[in-house]
Protein backbone atom coordinates (compact mmCIF):
# COMPACT_ATOMS: atom_id res chain seq x y z
CA UNK A 1 0.00 0.00 0.00
CA UNK A 2 1.22 3.54 -1.10
CA UNK A 3 -0.09 6.27 1.58
CA UNK A 4 -0.26 10.29 0.66
CA UNK A 5 0.11 12.84 3.09
CA UNK A 6 -0.64 15.90 1.64
CA UNK A 7 0.65 19.66 2.07
CA UNK A 8 -0.42 22.94 3.66
CA UNK A 9 -4.26 23.78 3.23
CA UNK A 10 -4.73 20.53 1.70
CA UNK A 11 -6.77 17.18 1.86
CA UNK A 12 -6.47 13.74 1.21
CA UNK A 13 -8.11 15.13 -2.11
CA UNK A 14 -4.94 16.70 -3.06
CA UNK A 15 -4.12 13.15 -4.43
CA UNK A 16 -7.07 11.98 -6.05
CA UNK A 17 -4.99 12.16 -9.65
CA UNK A 18 -2.13 10.66 -8.49
CA UNK A 19 -4.50 8.00 -6.82
CA UNK A 20 -6.68 7.40 -9.94
CA UNK A 21 -2.79 6.73 -12.17
CA UNK A 22 -1.73 4.35 -9.46
CA UNK A 23 -5.14 2.51 -9.69
CA UNK A 24 -4.32 -1.26 -11.04
CA UNK A 25 -0.71 -0.95 -9.88
CA UNK A 26 -0.84 -0.37 -5.98
CA UNK A 27 -3.01 0.11 -3.58
CA UNK A 28 -3.36 3.60 -2.11
CA UNK A 29 -5.06 5.64 0.74
CA UNK A 30 -4.99 9.39 1.77
CA UNK A 31 -5.03 11.08 5.25
CA UNK A 32 -6.26 14.05 6.24
CA UNK A 33 -3.42 16.22 8.64
CA UNK A 34 -4.89 18.36 11.73
CA UNK A 35 -6.68 20.82 10.86
CA UNK A 36 -7.34 19.92 7.24
CA UNK A 37 -10.05 17.84 5.20
CA UNK A 38 -12.37 15.97 7.55
CA UNK A 39 -9.86 15.76 10.28
CA UNK A 40 -10.77 18.85 12.18
CA UNK A 41 -11.92 20.26 15.62
CA UNK A 42 -10.24 17.27 17.50
CA UNK A 43 -10.23 16.56 20.76
CA UNK A 44 -6.35 16.06 21.18
CA UNK A 45 -4.65 19.81 21.67
CA UNK A 46 -1.03 17.99 20.77
CA UNK A 47 -2.79 16.91 17.51
CA UNK A 48 -1.66 19.93 16.04
CA UNK A 49 1.79 19.11 16.75
CA UNK A 50 4.62 17.37 15.18
CA UNK A 51 4.55 14.53 17.37
CA UNK A 52 0.50 14.75 17.73
CA UNK A 53 0.39 14.48 14.21
CA UNK A 54 2.88 11.79 13.65
CA UNK A 55 0.88 9.92 15.98
CA UNK A 56 -2.49 10.42 13.62
CA UNK A 57 -0.77 8.92 10.70
CA UNK A 58 0.47 6.19 12.50
CA UNK A 59 -3.28 5.37 13.84
CA UNK A 60 -4.20 5.86 10.69
CA UNK A 61 -1.91 3.61 8.80
CA UNK A 62 -2.72 1.02 11.19
CA UNK A 63 -6.62 1.09 10.91
CA UNK A 64 -6.22 0.08 7.48
CA UNK A 65 -2.89 -1.83 6.66
CA UNK A 66 -1.29 -4.70 8.12
CA UNK A 67 2.13 -4.89 6.80
CA UNK A 68 4.64 -1.93 5.79
CA UNK A 69 3.74 1.07 3.67
CA UNK A 70 5.12 3.01 1.18
CA UNK A 71 4.79 6.77 2.33
CA UNK A 72 4.72 9.57 0.10
CA UNK A 73 4.28 13.20 1.52
CA UNK A 74 4.09 16.60 0.15
CA UNK A 75 6.22 19.80 1.64
CA UNK A 76 4.66 19.87 4.92
CA UNK A 77 3.56 16.26 4.59
CA UNK A 78 6.63 15.41 3.30
CA UNK A 79 8.54 16.63 6.13
CA UNK A 80 5.87 15.12 8.39
CA UNK A 81 6.86 12.02 6.34
CA UNK A 82 10.35 11.55 6.99
CA UNK A 83 9.72 12.22 10.59
CA UNK A 84 7.27 9.92 10.74
CA UNK A 85 9.60 6.94 8.79
CA UNK A 86 12.55 7.87 11.21
CA UNK A 87 10.11 7.48 14.55
CA UNK A 88 8.55 4.13 13.48
CA UNK A 89 10.73 2.87 10.76
CA UNK A 90 8.80 -0.45 11.24
CA UNK A 91 5.86 0.77 9.60
CA UNK A 92 7.15 1.48 6.64
CA UNK A 93 8.49 0.18 3.34
CA UNK A 94 9.92 3.19 1.86
CA UNK A 95 9.97 6.98 1.54
CA UNK A 96 8.87 9.56 -0.58
CA UNK A 97 9.38 13.11 0.11
CA UNK A 98 8.55 15.53 -2.67
CA UNK A 99 9.79 19.32 -2.39
CA UNK A 100 10.38 18.49 1.80
CA UNK A 101 13.49 19.17 4.35
CA UNK A 102 14.60 17.74 7.08
CA UNK A 103 14.30 20.84 8.95
CA UNK A 104 16.26 23.99 10.16
CA UNK A 105 19.37 23.44 11.89
CA UNK A 106 20.19 26.71 13.17
CA UNK A 107 17.84 27.46 16.38
CA UNK A 108 17.73 31.29 15.45
CA UNK A 109 16.97 30.54 11.93
CA UNK A 110 14.42 28.16 13.51
CA UNK A 111 13.08 30.44 16.32
CA UNK A 112 12.24 33.06 13.28
CA UNK A 113 10.83 31.12 11.12
CA UNK A 114 8.07 30.23 13.68
CA UNK A 115 7.65 33.71 14.70
CA UNK A 116 7.35 34.18 10.83
CA UNK A 117 4.55 30.80 10.93
CA UNK A 118 2.86 33.00 14.08
CA UNK A 119 2.18 36.38 12.03
CA UNK A 120 0.74 34.42 8.91
CA UNK A 121 -1.23 32.25 11.28
CA UNK A 122 -2.92 35.65 12.79
CA UNK A 123 -3.22 36.75 8.84
CA UNK A 124 -5.02 33.69 8.36
CA UNK A 125 -7.43 34.74 11.08
CA UNK A 126 -7.55 38.27 10.07
CA UNK A 127 -8.41 38.14 6.41
CA UNK A 128 -10.74 36.34 3.89
CA UNK A 129 -8.89 33.32 3.50
CA UNK A 130 -9.54 33.94 -0.43
CA UNK A 131 -7.03 37.18 0.19
CA UNK A 132 -4.65 35.37 2.01
CA UNK A 133 -4.34 32.52 -0.63
CA UNK A 134 -3.82 34.96 -3.84
CA UNK A 135 -0.80 36.50 -1.72
CA UNK A 136 0.33 33.49 -0.57
CA UNK A 137 0.62 32.07 -4.59
CA UNK A 138 2.32 34.94 -5.30
CA UNK A 139 5.46 33.36 -3.76
CA UNK A 140 8.72 32.48 -5.59
CA UNK A 141 7.80 28.71 -5.03
CA UNK A 142 4.82 28.92 -7.13
CA UNK A 143 5.10 31.14 -10.35
CA UNK A 144 5.62 27.72 -12.18
CA UNK A 145 2.03 27.15 -11.79
CA UNK A 146 -0.40 27.81 -14.55
CA UNK A 147 -3.01 30.46 -13.85
CA UNK A 148 -5.53 27.30 -13.91
CA UNK A 149 -3.64 25.68 -11.64
CA UNK A 150 -3.32 28.73 -9.46
CA UNK A 151 -6.86 29.51 -9.83
CA UNK A 152 -8.16 26.11 -8.99
CA UNK A 153 -5.60 25.78 -5.63
CA UNK A 154 -7.40 29.10 -4.49
CA UNK A 155 -10.81 27.68 -4.93
CA UNK A 156 -9.82 24.81 -2.96
CA UNK A 157 -8.36 26.12 -0.47
CA UNK A 158 -10.20 29.12 0.47
CA UNK A 159 -12.71 26.50 2.00
CA UNK A 160 -10.80 25.72 4.71
CA UNK A 161 -11.80 26.07 8.44
CA UNK A 162 -8.97 29.90 9.02
CA UNK A 163 -8.82 28.78 12.91
CA UNK A 164 -7.73 24.75 11.85
CA UNK A 165 -6.01 26.32 9.19
CA UNK A 166 -3.78 28.62 11.62
CA UNK A 167 -3.49 26.16 14.17
CA UNK A 168 -1.97 23.58 11.87
CA UNK A 169 0.67 26.45 10.20
CA UNK A 170 1.81 27.04 13.98
CA UNK A 171 1.98 23.64 14.78
CA UNK A 172 3.40 22.07 11.78
CA UNK A 173 5.62 24.78 11.13
CA UNK A 174 9.41 24.14 9.57
CA UNK A 175 10.38 26.38 12.51
CA UNK A 176 8.25 24.01 15.13
CA UNK A 177 9.37 21.18 13.39
CA UNK A 178 12.84 19.42 15.11
CA UNK A 179 16.21 19.57 12.42
CA UNK A 180 16.45 15.37 11.28
CA UNK A 181 19.67 16.09 9.54
CA UNK A 182 21.26 14.29 12.17
CA UNK A 183 19.00 11.55 12.02
CA UNK A 184 18.89 10.89 8.02
CA UNK A 185 22.08 8.29 8.59
CA UNK A 186 19.63 6.38 10.45
CA UNK A 187 16.98 6.03 7.93
CA UNK A 188 16.95 2.00 6.34
CA UNK A 189 14.73 1.80 3.83
CA UNK A 190 14.55 3.44 0.41
CA UNK A 191 13.97 6.91 0.29
CA UNK A 192 13.67 9.82 -3.06
CA UNK A 193 13.53 12.97 -2.26
CA UNK A 194 11.66 14.50 -5.49
CA UNK A 195 11.98 18.36 -6.82
CA UNK A 196 10.60 20.45 -9.31
CA UNK A 197 13.77 21.62 -11.79
CA UNK A 198 13.06 25.49 -11.33
CA UNK A 199 13.11 25.04 -7.44
CA UNK A 200 16.63 25.69 -7.15
CA UNK A 201 16.57 25.45 -3.02
CA UNK A 202 14.34 21.93 -3.05
CA UNK A 203 16.80 20.67 -5.79
CA UNK A 204 19.58 21.03 -3.62
CA UNK A 205 17.69 19.78 -0.54
CA UNK A 206 16.54 16.99 -2.18
CA UNK A 207 20.20 16.22 -2.96
CA UNK A 208 21.66 16.84 0.32
CA UNK A 209 19.00 14.90 1.72
CA UNK A 210 19.55 11.86 -0.36
CA UNK A 211 23.37 12.05 0.07
CA UNK A 212 23.02 11.39 3.93
CA UNK A 213 20.38 8.46 3.90
CA UNK A 214 21.94 4.91 3.68
CA UNK A 215 19.30 4.05 0.76
CA UNK A 216 18.63 7.62 -0.36
CA UNK A 217 18.31 9.08 -4.18
CA UNK A 218 17.33 12.53 -5.36
CA UNK A 219 14.59 12.86 -8.44
CA UNK A 220 14.32 15.61 -10.32
CA UNK A 221 11.33 16.88 -12.45
CA UNK A 222 11.85 19.16 -15.44
CA UNK A 223 9.61 22.19 -15.80
CA UNK A 224 7.95 21.93 -12.00
CA UNK A 225 8.29 23.99 -9.35
CA UNK A 226 7.55 23.55 -5.74
CA UNK A 227 4.31 21.43 -6.16
CA UNK A 228 5.39 18.84 -8.76
CA UNK A 229 2.50 16.92 -8.89
CA UNK A 230 0.29 19.36 -9.48
CA UNK A 231 2.63 20.73 -12.20
CA UNK A 232 3.25 17.60 -13.87
CA UNK A 233 1.00 14.89 -12.45
CA UNK A 234 2.80 12.11 -14.68
CA UNK A 235 6.24 12.61 -14.27
CA UNK A 236 5.75 12.59 -10.98
CA UNK A 237 3.61 9.29 -11.35
CA UNK A 238 6.51 7.66 -13.08
CA UNK A 239 8.80 8.52 -9.98
CA UNK A 240 6.78 6.43 -7.59
CA UNK A 241 6.91 3.68 -10.27
CA UNK A 242 10.86 3.42 -10.49
CA UNK A 243 10.69 4.39 -6.81
CA UNK A 244 8.60 1.37 -6.23
CA UNK A 245 10.33 -0.81 -8.89
CA UNK A 246 13.77 0.09 -6.67
CA UNK A 247 12.04 -1.21 -3.89
CA UNK A 248 10.73 -4.25 -5.35
CA UNK A 249 14.35 -4.91 -6.32
CA UNK A 250 16.20 -4.61 -3.67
Amino acid sequence: MVVFLHGFAGSADDWSLIMEHGAGHFESYAIDLPGHGGSVHLDESDAYTFAGAARVVVESIQHVASGPVHLVGYSMGGRLALYVALQKPTLFASLVAESATAGIQDSNERKQRTQTDATLAKRILETPLENFFREWYTQALFTSLSDEQREKMISVRQRNDPTELARSLEGLSVGAQPSLWDRLPELEIPATFIAGSTDEKYVNLAARMADLCKRGQSAIVPNAGHNVHVEQPDAFFRCIEKHLARYATG
